[in-house]
């Protein structure tokens, strides 16, 4: 039982489970520049942050752990395994690249300027915070995936349930297109609240398996210029 201080000065910090194995422990970490991986954070007890670092690697935290690190803070990344559905608070990040057995959100503002990363392969996503601003490509990988935006919304991967796209701005997607694998109870909708907002799903790499799809415009909103390519005959 102790005290782990590590301050982190321009270099990186990492800790294992190893290192500190007393799940009583509390780690704090003072860090001003530095980088901040944790191997094993599920180990470490609590985590205090003071300051901010540039890129964060979390392996196998705490719900706890994952609110003390990210909610209020600033990284230029942030990476988390878990092997645990994880929960995200409001954060603001360059980067975010999310692993779990189920991703979500507590609060209503996650913040990335480029690209996000969620992997949650036969579990769900939703991260439906009406304060979401993605600056860069969302990559999914889920069953039932919703994803909200309040500006233009970018997105590609797999969804083998519903998924369901808001933003308040054009929808678009990257080039790896978006590939729905359910059954043909399963749908697609895309949703744009602002006025003459595009959907542009153009795509090669599209397939939307025969799933019912829609395109609306919810409030005030209306749908601007739409672009569809689908690799099946049926859309």
């Amino acid at each position: 039982t102790g005290v782990l201080s590590v301050t982190a000065d321009g270099s990186t910090v990492e800790v294992g489970g190893s290192s500190v194995s007393a799940a009583s422990t509390l780690l704090t970490l003072t860090s001003s520049s530095g980088d901040v991986t944790l191997l094993n954070a599920g180990s470490m007890g609590s985590i205090a942050l003071t300051g901010t670092g540039q890129n964060l690697d979390l392996g196998s935290p705490t719900q706890d752990q994952i609110n003390g690190l990210l909610a209020g803070k600033t990284w230029a990344s942030a990476t988390i395994a878990s092997s645990t559905a994880v929960q995200l608070p409001d954060l603001d990040a360059g980067a975010l690249d999310v692993t779990a057995l189920g991703i979500s959100q507590s609060g209503t503002s996650i913040t990335v300027t480029g690209a996000t990363t969620l992997s949650a392969a036969g579990n769900s996503i939703a991260l439906t915070g009406a304060n979401n601003s993605f600056g860069g490509n969302v990559a999914f990988t889920g069953s039932a995936v919703t994803l909200v935006g309040s500006g233009a919304l970018s997105s590609s991967g797999t969804a083998s349930g519903n998924l369901s796209e808001t933003a308040g701005g054009t929808i678009s997607e990257g080039s790896a297109g978006i590939q729905l694998t359910g059954t043909a109870g399963n749908t697609a909708t895309f949703t744009v609240t602002g006025s003459g907002d595009d959907v542009d799903l153009g795509s090669g790499a599209n397939d939307f398996n025969g799933e019912q799809a829609t395109i609306q415009a919810s409030g005030t909103g209306s749908v601007g210029n739409v672009r569809v390519v689908d690799t099946n005959a049926a859309f």
